[in-house]
């Protein structure tokens, strides 16, 4: 994904959330983004990038997301209400971990001794371990 996709997701969502919009006074949120990726190990793809911008508006981050000042209160209250139903209706959930290095090195190996990447490795261990009912 290079910054022009990211910039087509960033329109789409302006589209769907005319109450938000980037903050015009910040610049360089593709790099932002990216460092994000890197930092929580996600694969950097539209869905990312659009999952991203959904919880900087939802949190605020006036330094990346600011509402619309020609918004209405009814625009607003709209775009609340689909960004509540659009977080519920993925039915997951991000956790982030901090593991030490050593760990992640031999995890990232068995993750691709497996041909997966180390979220889908992580996430078998976990499925794995519930299932086998390991506590």
């Amino acid at each position: 994904m290079d910054e022009k996709d990211f910039i087509e997701i960033s329109k789409k969502f302006m589209d769907e959330y005319p109450t938000k919009f980037l903050n015009p006074n910040k610049e360089k949120y593709y790099k932002r983004f990216y460092k994000y990726c890197e930092k929580n190990n996600l694969d950097m793809n539209k869905n990312t990038a659009y999952e991203w911008l959904l919880k900087e508006a939802e949190e605020d981050h006036y330094d990346i997301m600011i509402t619309n000042p020609n918004a209405t209160k009814k625009d607003i209250e709209k775009d609340k209400k689909k960004m509540a139903e659009e977080k519920e209706s993925k039915g997951s959930y991000n956790l982030q971990i901090k593991i030490p290095n050593e760990l992640k090195d031999k995890l990232e190996k068995k993750a691709e001794k497996a041909g997966v990447s180390l979220n889908q490795y992580i996430m078998y261990l976990f499925i794995d371990d519930i299932k086998n009912e390991r506590i």
